[in-house]
């Protein structure tokens, strides 16, 4: 399952970006790719992305967890802000989930223009400090992102229940004989300090 968003633009600073569920592994996984525009074609007004993707420095890939996922889930509802931080290899990445309020101009049934605010999102992703991508996400468009991450969710709890059920089935007895994956360290500015408890 996949959700591919491009915003080629004039400036030629335009990115595209590619959220995708994959289930090939024992357990799903969420992908976020994101790309930096290559070109412009004035003429068609139509940007170009497909000559950066086999460059290493103009386009990014990495996986969200489940708690950085409901962080964006939250995100959506609250409108609050989530940074996130990833480090992997000699790679630090930095990930910025925000609310913006849209200007949206709508004619009513007299002709009248009328201006309201509309809950859109910024999306900005930065690698090693110095290799930006960013896109901004129509209100339609973080609906549809949200949609995604929920069926990511569903198709995790199916897979974990249909393990627990192989487990029931076995009598309760599971043993494993490789090691758990290792996975990329994460990071999140966790404020325990200001914690109730």
């Amino acid at each position: 399952m996949n959700v591919a968003i491009y915003k080629p633009n004039a400036k030629n600073t335009g990115c595209a970006f590619s959220f995708r569920i994959s289930t090939q592994g024992q357990a799903p996984v969420f992908y976020v790719n994101a790309i930096q525009q290559h070109s412009w074609d004035d003429k068609k007004k139509t940007g170009s992305f497909i000559k950066n993707k086999d460059n290493d420095d103009k386009n990014v890939s990495f996986k969200l967890n489940d708690f950085e996922l409901g962080e964006i889930l939250s995100s959506v509802t609250s409108r609050v802000p989530w940074n996130g931080y990833h480090s992997f290899n000699d790679n630090t990445t930095t990930i910025r989930f925000a609310p913006w309020d849209k200007p949206r101009k709508i004619k009513g049934k007299d002709g009248a223009e009328q201006t309201y605010k509309a809950p859109a999102f910024g999306l900005a992703v930065t690698r090693n400090g110095n290799q930006n991508y960013r896109i901004a996400l129509e209100p339609g468009e973080t609906q549809v992102l949200k949609k995604l991450i929920e069926r990511y969710f569903q198709v995790v709890f199916d897979v974990k229940a249909a393990q627990d059920e192989a487990y029931r089935a076995e009598g309760g007895a599971k043993t494993s004989t490789k090691p758990p994956a290792k996975k990329a360290e994460t990071s999140v500015n966790n404020e325990e300090d200001d914690a109730p408890f």
